[in-house]
């Protein structure tokens, strides 16, 4: 992957107002929820994930399954209002294709999808996800890398990342690396991608780094809300595996990974006799369970597999946050 590297801290201070992004943008994207009222699916669920995508645009992404094509349709604006318009496939199974209309206002979606013979009407409220391990507290005996008050524990040059006095870090010059190295481990880290609309849903363009575990093996960190889980998106095992299941929350909302580790076994010659295996709770959801890592990912700080590594937190240029991490080796 390319890296473009922030080569003055004064250019990543510059870049923090653009984190949040207009307001009235990022409080209208997020998850919303509810039911079918009428027609087919009445009393079925609904969720809907209202994507940003740049001046006041947004994307309507319906969820429906792992067996139903994620479609959405385009907004435009209308006073107060923003106005969902297009046609979706949902395939054979769920009745083919529908057009799908629906208005958003102060949070609240209405709409529907109408097919041939078919028309059924949804509603639905904007609600907060909260992850369930979000400010989680280090147990007794972990190694607390980040706390918000310093970076001792981080090499320091050549990389300018800065702690922004909320207990959280930012990216900016450099991968960051531990001065420690560790084996099998448990893991916590907290991480907020930027607001950056403009980049479009599901490129890399669009709050990228990465969290290396051992420094060789990259969980991805990017904004991939509302778009289908990929090896190089959010959660994904880099060139390894795609997340199992979707757990991304927009952009400025803080999510969480809770990772365990186990280490590569070598024999006596130094010969690999068992792989690394990994699990990743992101956002409290399984996205990878008991996963054999049968090599490194690339871009780490060694291309060849050890016993033990440190952490590593990636610059991909994009302005990504951390905080509260730690782990416990086992």
């Amino acid at each position: 992957m390319l890296r473009v590297l922030c080569v003055l801290s004064i250019l990543c201070a510059a870049m923090a107002p653009a984190f949040a992004g207009p307001a009235s943008d990022v409080a209208t994207q997020g998850i919303y929820e509810g039911s079918f009222s009428s027609g087919a699916w009445k009393g079925q669920p609904v969720v809907v994930q209202v994507v940003a995508t740049g001046k006041a645009r947004f994307r309507a992404v319906f969820p429906f399954d792992a067996s139903t094509p994620r479609v959405g349709v385009n907004s435009a604006a209308d006073g107060d209002k923003f106005v969902f318009e297009g046609e979706v496939d949902l395939g054979p199974a769920m009745g083919g294709k529908f057009e799908v209309s629906a208005e958003l206002v102060d949070n609240r979606l209405t709409g529907r999808f109408k097919g041939p013979g078919k028309d059924s009407q949804f509603r639905a409220e904007k609600v907060e996800k909260t992850p369930p391990t979000l400010g989680k507290k280090p147990p007794e005996g972990a190694v607390v890398l980040l706390d918000g008050t310093n970076l001792d524990g981080w090499e320091r040059t050549p990389p300018k990342w800065r702690l922004l006095g909320d207990g959280a870090m930012e990216v900016c010059g450099s991968n960051l690396v531990t001065k420690q190295e560790f084996g099998d481990c448990e893991m916590h880290i907290e991480f907020r991608t930027p607001f950056m609309p403009d980049s479009g849903p599901g490129t890399q363009g669009r709050g990228n780094s990465g969290v290396y575990i051992q420094g060789r093996y990259e969980i991805q960190v990017l904004d991939s809300f509302g778009v289908d889980p990929e090896w190089n998106l959010c959660g994904g095992i880099y060139q390894v595996a795609k997340p199992i299941a979707d757990a991304c929350l927009p952009p400025t909302e803080w999510q969480t990974y809770d990772i365990s580790f186990t280490a590569p076994r070598f024999d006596d010659t130094g010969k690999k006799v068992k792989n690394a295996e990994i699990t990743v709770l992101h956002n409290g959801i399984p996205i990878h369970q008991n996963l054999v890592l049968p090599s490194l990912t690339a871009g780490g700080v060694s291309g060849e597999e050890a016993p033990t590594g440190p952490i590593m937190l990636q610059d991909h240029g994009n302005s990504v946050r951390y905080r509260n991490v730690w782990l416990v080796p086992k």
